[in-house]
């Protein structure tokens, strides 16, 4: 499973998002059954990914961490991954469950570089 360095800088609008996330961190209650259940936030947010994900994702299969959110969209996290030619991806959970192996959509980075790099050309950072 991948892991980020432990001095690896996020860049705004995202954060880290760890088991131990404060439940009010996720606008719009969308997981707020299984928080009651007694799952994490982090552990809720993989369960909802898997449970929206169809036959033929992209991410299908794979093992799953959480690792952030994007402050800017409620509905975007990224992931850590087991899969060392995709190690992180960028989804877009739509919170509900998917036929069209598009969705939820999904972006995949070979390193944390590589979505560096992706996030600096859409926030227009240098």
């Amino acid at each position: 499973m991948f892991e980020l360095p432990t001095d690896f800088e996020w860049l705004a609008p995202w954060s880290a998002l760890t088991n131990d996330a404060d439940p009010d961190a996720i606008e719009g209650g969308q997981i707020q059954a299984e928080i009651e259940s007694g799952q994490t936030i982090a552990s809720g947010l993989v369960a909802e990914l898997c449970r929206e994900m169809p036959i033929g994702h992209r991410l299908a299969g794979c093992e799953l961490r959480v690792i952030g959110r994007c402050d800017a969209d409620h509905n975007e996290f990224l992931f850590a991954t087991d899969d060392p030619s995709a190690p992180i991806a960028c989804v877009h959970l739509t919170w509900k469950i998917e036929s069209n192996a598009n969705w939820p959509h999904a972006d995949v980075y070979a390193s944390p570089n590589e979505w560096i790099s992706q996030m600096k050309r859409e926030n227009a950072v240098t």
